[in-house]
């Protein structure tokens, strides 16, 4: 059901790219534009689901910079599961990021995630791929990102290490 809904999300930035990529940009006067900025905040991802409770997603909390045409965050998540074992995953993204429409953005670029398991070493892993995303500025200081993960190649897991739309991320950011 996620790779339906990573298919159509896909298609929809692909559509809104191809709308709204050469659209005319409206001046300030007429809107207040925003352009991001540093950004702290909570996200929900599906490439955390090494966690040993289980389940399919994981919360995390990132740190980062959103700029007019660029965009670097990096997203932590740490575990102390039962009988004194620890995991914890780090998730980075670097890439680009145009304005489709006033604040609307469209992000695109490579991601990497590493896992580390204190007792159960098989569980530790990585994780490398591409991702294309939205991001809106709300206002000033909020914006919403999401991304998705057209493929992603995951080193020592138990399912197939070649993900294609089998992973998604969604963030609440507070922009200074």
């Amino acid at each position: 059901m996620l790779k339906k809904y990573s298919i159509l999300v896909a298609g929809l930035l692909g559509g809104m790219g191809a709308l709204f990529g050469k659209a005319k940009e409206f001046p300030k006067a007429e809107m207040e534009l925003y352009s991001g900025g540093f950004v702290t905040g909570l996200g929900l991802t599906t490439l955390g689901n090494w966690i040993p409770f289980g389940g399919n997603s994981a919360g995390i909390i990132q740190l980062g910079y959103y700029g007019s045409c660029w965009m670097v965050d990096l997203g932590l998540n740490g575990v102390a599961a039962p009988k004194s074992s620890a995991s914890a995953f780090v998730l980075g993204h670097l890439g680009g990021r145009n304005r489709l429409y006033q604040n609307l953005f469209i992000t695109y670029g490579a991601m990497g995630l590493g896992h580390f398991a204190s007792k159960k070493p098989r569980q530790n892993g990585w994780s490398v791929g591409a991702f294309a995303g939205l991001d809106y500025q709300l206002s000033k200081h909020f914006m919403l990102s999401g991304k998705v993960y057209p493929y992603n190649y995951e080193r020592e897991r138990l399912r197939s290490p070649h993900n294609i739309f089998g992973n998604s991320t969604l963030s609440l950011f507070y922009v200074f």
